[in-house]
């Protein structure tokens, strides 16, 4: 093809769920409108550390718009929510649901708010950012709880602070050909 292909579509296999329109424009950029989509939380586990373990539930939301070029998110509007929130390194913690906002950033790429849905045995607040030179996360997690071993396991995973949260940040290029 070499003009711009609209197509609806429904991708539905290997636990991954997604349906929307699809555009191709002359250039090879993609982009999506109105983009439901549900996979496991496993698909991310390129994007953190290894010490956290097998990431368990489900990832689902929306993008009401979305444009990637060359395997390369450039911007994207929506939001999601993981729900299940589990980690091979934590069995026994009690984790809230995860919620992500994300809009195009002025200067180019995605930027967005994470939170939490309430619950667990810990607070989620923070924001994220993703370029085609890569991504950064930086979130607070703040124990809910004085169970002390909830806080230890929290402090594993980044600088404990003064007020008795634990500050999280991972940054890094998205591995070639994901998601």
């Amino acid at each position: 093809f070499t003009g711009r292909l609209v197509t609806d579509f429904h991708l539905s296999g290997a636990g991954i769920d997604a349906a929307g329109e699809l555009t191709r424009e002359r250039g090879g950029a993609l982009s999506a409108a109105g983009l439901r989509f549900r996979f496991p939380a496993a698909r991310l586990a390129p994007l953190v550390p290894a010490a956290v373990g097998a990431l368990r539930g489900t990832v689902s939301g929306t993008l009401d718009s979305a444009s990637v070029v060359h395997d390369l998110p450039l911007r994207a509007q929506g939001e999601a929510r993981w729900s299940e929130v589990g980690f091979g390194a934590l069995p026994s913690m009690n984790c809230p649901d995860l919620l992500a906002r994300c809009a195009p950033a002025e200067a180019g790429g995605i930027e967005g708010t994470i939170g939490d849905g309430g619950g667990g045995d810990f607070g989620v607040a923070g924001t994220f950012s993703l370029k085609p030179s890569g991504y950064r996360l930086d979130i607070r997690l703040a124990p809910r709880t004085g169970d002390p071993e909830v806080r230890a396991i929290l402090q594993q995973l980044g600088r404990s602070e003064a007020d008795g949260s634990i500050v999280v940040a991972l940054e890094g290029r998205l591995p070639a050909g994901w998601p």
